[in-house]
């Protein structure tokens, strides 16, 4: 099984990828921010990073450059805005 770092505040969004991900035999390690307890190595322990990019405590440059740590971890950037029409 592979080990997706997913680093996504809203909840319905994380259901959404967990729903995605288990068939393919990946295992989410759900992060709400950006300073909800991440590891500083990211050498060895994901395959993949699914990162948004409207985290509620850094940019979306301060999440790459904290990202670029390891560049053998692929990152996808990922990202949504509702907008309610009247």
């Amino acid at each position: 099984m592979h080990t997706v770092l997913l680093v996504e505040d809203d909840s319905i969004t994380q259901r959404v990828y967990q729903h995605f991900l288990r068939p393919i035999q990946c295992k989410p390690e759900i992060h709400v921010s950006m300073t909800s307890q991440l590891p500083s190595d990211f050498s060895t322990d994901y395959h993949l990073i699914l990162l948004d990019l409207n985290l509620p405590d850094k940019t979306g440059k301060e999440v790459i450059d904290f990202l670029q740590t390891n560049p053998h971890v692929p990152v996808l950037v990922a990202t949504h805005d509702t907008v309610r029409l009247r």
